[in-house]
């Protein structure tokens, strides 16, 4: 067994267990004689073989010792070279055009999800390894490991996403649960694009969890370098270290050790790195960080995780403020550009190393949607914001570094997102289950709970389903006269087909707040409560909360409009507590005051209309082909300085009853226009109330038309279908007709046709 090789792993085998067998080994058969033959120890997986069957695998001169399924392998190892306190292989030069995945084992048989296998021979006996790159795995110290070190690794945080999942494999493995790559039950699971929302739609949350328990969780892989006394503070949660033999190296410091895994993309080596959040206890000045991104040829940072979140420091700004420089570790990093977006923030940064002053320009793309312990709202947010990180300039052939906090959980859900939707849209399938496989033999974990395992499913199958591709508006003339009107039907009907991924508190809120009838309209559409607006200006002690109004955000701004149903005459108290609770800047009106059972919070040109402890004045209104503006007060009698708000009350009239559209997308637009010009300077972050009857139908045509306008505005490029789901999102009623979905199309067409796309869309008032 001169050339024995390491076989990948994929037992459940616990850490602390593992290092304990491998500790006995180092200490009671290595000898320094052995250690000076280079000789190793390696650990083979029983798979479907019997016992009998795997101890003929090994040599007779080897030492075999059997632990919960598997044999450890003491015997000869390939020659190395000296690093870092350990030994490592040298570094295997792969075909630029090599495949990226190796077979997967199930059941003994060989599904090819993915194109790479390789193979090692024990005795010209065969073994498919997962990973090929774990061949070349160190598993042999150069000197004895500091096993003291580990009692450090108990000041490390437990990451939170991480400790559920910690609970779930111990539960599954006291259950008797069955490793992945050895359990019958699971087949190939390469789907057809075209069956995805089948097999999606079919699926229940007891299946996910089913399936999800059964991917190999914890460290299956050797990472002795992380657990070295010089390296082990560079770590920070318990558990998430990266392997040997797929760690990310940074020259030029006392050590090359840092948190980083380099993730196999689809097709390509390394496409991707996967770190923690940079913190300065385990980095310092971040040197470390900003040497990673120079050394490795890097342009884009996608970041997924808020500094704060729930009052904990996930991350640390890295990076200069606008308009400012630093210098990390020679590396010098201004700011040049940052756009804040409800969703993200996009960042531009010159990176000069001072060495030899070459600069380099970087992306930084931050995702901000991101709540802590859950999933992001909808599928539609991470889809974009996937393409701009798609789209971004990148004029090296370095990996994007992705990171979240621990860099496993939504690091891990971005990449095999972006993996599996380049999957299909080459190959027109996917396999779900082998890409997180192939991803945990890079770093441990990724996609760490059953929820981003569902949300991985929903996102990829709208990603490759759905039309969401945006296009410039240069084209947009274009592909309006190349899309028939059975492919606007079939996109439609797509939008209106897909099922939103909210909790299950969230659809118990829905179905508490329908009983709620003396608030809520026959016919109105109905909130939960996770992003509707909750009372508590005035409110008496025991009273409700509830107003059927949510928070929808603008491409922009976070929250811009607030869509509420047209006030009852028992809910206008309320409806005018919510204006003066939000200092709401604008209304805008899509209900004429002659329809009735309507609450009446307009009063006469100069009168005085008491509602509750509200005093409401309007001024004489303004008139035009498509609109009626007035400017409306309202005084607090309740508070002790009558402290008045003063707003614009907007309301729309070229919108016939009986029709399910506005009569022209060109007035429609302007109005649009109007609404953002009263709300633009200082009264940007006040939100805009906009009312109908449902709260619905009317008020999300106006969010999603604006969305599409501002966003073509600033982006130059727009998707009808993503706009359309980030409104359905938090109002399932807008757009529920195909004619409004056309209309949607015809603004966004009526405006290249006669705005200059580069121009702002304020710029269209000139004709108010």
């Amino acid at each position: 067994m001169e050339h024995a090789r390491a076989v990948a792993s994929l037992t459940l085998l616990d850490r602390h267990v593992k290092s304990n067998v491998l500790r006995i080994v180092l200490e009671n058969t290595f000898t320094p004689d052995a250690q000076t033959k280079q000789e190793a120890v390696f650990l083979v997986a029983v798979q479907d073989l019997q016992e009998s069957a795997a101890w003929k695998l090994c040599s007779k001169r080897a030492v075999k010792i059997p632990c919960r399924g598997c044999i450890y392998v003491y015997a000869k190892k390939a020659s190395t070279t000296k690093h870092d306190g350990v030994q490592e292989t040298p570094t295997i030069v792969e075909s630029p055009s090599a495949p990226v995945y190796a077979t997967i084992v199930r059941s003994g048989h060989t599904g090819s999800v993915y194109e790479n296998t390789s193979t090692v021979t024990i005795h010209d006996a065969p073994i498919t390894v997962l990973n090929p790159a774990y061949c070349n795995s160190n598993m042999q110290p150069h000197k004895p490991i500091d096993w003291s070190s580990k009692a450090d690794e108990e000041t490390f945080e437990i990451d939170e996403w991480d400790k559920i999942a910690r609970k779930n494999a111990i539960r599954f493995e006291e259950n008797g649960g069955v490793y992945y790559n050895n359990d019958d039950k699971i087949k190939n699971l390469k789907i057809q694009n075209t069956e995805l929302i089948k097999l999606v739609s079919s699926k229940t949350m007891d299946y996910y969890e089913a399936e999800f328990k059964k991917l190999p969780y914890g460290l299956l892989k050797d990472y002795k370098v992380s657990q070295m006394t010089v390296n082990i503070t560079k770590n920070r949660y318990k558990g998430i270290y990266p392997y040997d033999d797929h760690r990310v190296k940074v020259q030029g410091d006392h050590t090359d050790y840092i948190n980083a895994s380099f993730i196999d993309g689809y097709k390509r080596r390394n496409e991707y790195i996967a770190t923690l959040g940079p913190m300065s206890k385990q980095l310092g000045d971040f040197g470390a960080f900003w040497k990673m991104v120079w050394q490795q040829n890097v342009d884009i940072i996608v970041m997924l995780t808020n500094l704060v979140e729930e009052g904990k420091d996930k991350c640390e700004q890295y990076w200069p403020g606008f308009g400012d420089s630093q210098t990390y570790g020679g590396i010098r990093v201004s700011c040049q550009s940052e756009d804040e977006y409800a969703k993200f923030t996009r960042r531009s940064f010159a990176i000069v190393k001072k060495q030899d002053r070459r600069m380099r320009t970087l992306t930084h793309l931050h995702f901000t949607a991101w709540p802590d312990k859950d999933i992001p709202e909808d599928v539609t947010s991470i889809i974009e914001f996937r393409q701009y990180v798609m789209r971004a300039q990148a004029t090296l052939v370095g990996p994007i570094i992705v990171h979240c906090s621990a860099g496993v959980g939504r690091t891990g859900t971005f990449i095999a997102i972006d993996i599996l939707t380049k999957e299909g849209e080459a190959e027109g399938a996917i396999d779900i289950p082998g890409c997180l496989l192939n991803m945990r033999q890079n770093r441990p974990n990724m996609v760490q709970t059953v929820g981003q395992y569902k949300y991985l499913h929903h996102a990829v199958l709208y990603a490759l389903t759905n039309d969401v591709h945006p296009v410039a508006g240069t084209q947009f003339q274009a592909y309006m006269d190349t899309t028939s009107k059975d492919n606007i039907f079939n996109m439609f009907k797509h939008v209106q087909d897909i099922k939103t991924n909210g909790s299950l508190d969230e659809s118990e809120a829905v179905e508490k707040n329908t009983k709620r009838a003396d608030k809520n309209r026959d016919g109105a559409d109905i909130p939960g409560d996770e992003h509707r607006l909750r009372l508590h200006l005035n409110r008496r002690p025991g009273s409700s909360d509830y107003i059927n109004a949510v928070f929808v955000s603008s491409f922009k701004t976070k929250n811009k409009y607030v869509l509420a149903q047209t006030p009852l005459p028992n809910t206008v108290v309320d409806f005018i507590t919510m204006l003066v609770q939000t200092e709401c800047s604008c209304i805008v009106d899509f209900d004429p005051s002659f329809n009735g059972n309507i609450g009446e919070y307009l009063p006469a040109d100069n009168q005085v209309l008491k509602i509750g402890v509200f005093n409401v004045r309007c001024s004489r209104p303004e008139v035009n082909s498509y609109r009626i503006k007035r400017t409306m007060t309202i005084e607090n009698r309740a508070n002790q300085t009558h402290a008045e708000l003063s707003l614009t009350h907007l309301e729309f009239t070229d919108w016939d009853m009986e029709e399910p559209v506005p009569k022209s997308p060109f007035d429609y637009r302007r109005f649009i226009a109007e609404v953002d010009a009263v709300t633009a300077g200082t009264n940007s972050e006040k939100p805009v109330v906009l009312h109908c009857w449902d709260g619905a139908s009317k008020c999300g045509l106006f969010c999603v038309v604006a969305n599409l306008l501002q966003k073509m505005a600033l982006e130059h490029e727009v998707s009808v279908v993503n706009a359309v789901m980030t409104v359905k999102t938090r109002r399932k009623g807008a757009i529920p007709n195909l004619e409004q979905f056309q209309f949607c199309h015809d603004c966004v067409l009526d405006y290249v046709q006669n705005v200059n796309i580069y121009a702002n869309v304020a710029a269209d008032l000139s004709d108010c």
